[in-house]
């Protein structure tokens, strides 16, 4: 038998293609939780201090992490999954348009960090959104 005719040649590329690209987390880390404010446990990442441009910041935020959408369609995750995480997104975005709420929001809903653990969990057949609704 070819190594093209061999299953087991096959095996690891399904895996890895099953999986979350390794920069999701490295994303979420990076725009919700990279940092520690001293003395507390409050995290906060580049998505509050971009954020502080008035809707540019935000804007630029949300195309990044719809990045993690991208790998979500790749990955094949269900459309619910998808929704809750353009969900996220949305209420980031929307948020943060107004001055203030924006800096609250980033720091405390983390959509980024939200929807790298949806995707994960859905990749790993944690959840079930990728079965179609039953009767």
């Amino acid at each position: 038998m070819t190594p093209a005719e061999d299953p087991s040649q096959h095996e690891p590329e399904a895996d890895a293609r099953s999986q979350p690209k390794p920069w999701v987390a490295t994303m979420a880390n990076w725009l919700d939780t990279r940092y520690r404010v001293p003395g507390t446990d409050w995290k906060f990442g580049l998505d509050a201090v971009i954020g502080l441009v008035p809707v540019a910041g935000d804007t630029l935020t949300t195309l990044v992490g719809s990045a993690m959408l991208v790998e979500a369609v790749r990955l094949k995750v269900g459309p619910k999954v998808i929704a809750k995480m353009v969900g996220n997104l949305a209420i980031d975005w929307v948020v943060g348009l107004v001055p203030g709420a924006d800096l609250v929001l980033d720091v405390a809903f983390k959509a980024h960090a939200r929807n790298a653990k949806l995707l994960m969990e859905a990749a790993d057949g944690g959840d079930d959104s990728s079965e179609p609704d039953g009767d």
